[in-house]
């Protein structure tokens, strides 16, 4: 019967963020692919897939390709709505997205907040990032941010590509090293001349802290944060580091206690500077 329920709302999310019949096709088709891979029906063959959705009433163009991840990332964005601000009276005008993976959570917020100015970074990911992003209001950084200055190594997954992370945190032999940039936030909104941030979205395998750190006596300017902890210690810090800051209410999901892989999450950590915005106990 949960297997069945699971396959009821995957039908429900293809149909209701598809816009048109061709489109809900190709999102129920990438959506259950997995099922068919699993039982060896089929295979992932990484061909890319341009799907119309709408959401929050607007619409917009993405592509998608047949790998299994993204897919999954889909539906965790426009499905579970991870990233949906939990109060009706925030209205982020400046969202940063650290770790923008292919770009839906940019999307996501686009659509969520047309107002908004966005400016999303990606190591890795930023070519299919850039087919996803195409709002005149988002500009894509193709860099990583840390805590310093330089460059660094990315381990990239073949088989999951949300799953890519800095070298320095996880030590796996058989993942291919990529370089990329490595920069500080605080330094790089005063070099480009950037808006600062009213809301900071973090998804970076590990990296979380060194972004928050990065960002310097600028993260006084922030309201919100949600951020993607990969244990519990990195957990910890981000919820002490932001109530010195300032931060008056935290609102987490923990979604795997036991969580010891840099590609594992140990919870969704929503942080809010003003304490009557969101309603709900505060932890």
């Amino acid at each position: 019967m949960k297997k069945l329920a699971k396959l009821g709302r995957t039908l429900v999310l293809a149909m209701v963020k598809g816009d048109g019949l061709a489109s809900r096709c190709r999102l129920l088709n990438l959506l259950t692919k997995h099922i068919r891979v699993s039982r060896g029906w089929s295979k992932f063959t990484g061909v890319e897939h341009h799907i119309q959705i709408r959401h929050d009433g607007r619409r917009a163009d993405i592509t998608l390709r047949d790998n299994g991840t993204d897919a999954h990332v889909f539906a965790d964005i426009f499905g579970n709505e991870c990233y949906r601000v939990p109060s009706p009276h925030i209205a982020p005008r400046v969202i940063y997205d650290a770790g923008a993976n292919i770009g839906l959570a940019s999307v996501f917020f686009h659509l969520s907040y047309p107002d908004a100015r966005l400016y999303s970074f990606e190591p890795v990911e930023h070519a299919m990032c850039s087919k996803n992003i195409k709002a005149e209001s988002t500009k894509l950084f193709p860099l990583a941010l840390g805590k310093e200055n330089g460059a660094c190594n990315i381990l990239v997954d073949p088989l999951n590509s949300g799953g890519h992370r800095l070298e320095r945190y996880d030590e796996d032999a058989n993942l291919k090293q990529m370089p990329v940039t490595l920069r500080r936030l605080d330094q790089l909104i005063t070099e480009e001349k950037l808006p600062m941030p009213e809301m900071l979205k973090i998804d970076a395998e590990g990296a979380e802290c060194d972004i928050i750190e990065g960002l310097g006596a600028m993260v006084n300017g922030l309201k919100v944060v949600v951020a993607e902890t990969q244990s519990a210690k990195n957990h910890r810090w981000i919820k002490e580091h932001l109530k010195q800051a300032g931060f008056r209410q935290f609102t987490e999901t923990i979604t795997c206690a036991s969580a010891s892989q840099p590609h594992q999450a140990y919870s969704i950590l929503w942080a809010f500077r003003d304490a009557t915005v969101v309603t709900g106990a505060s932890i």
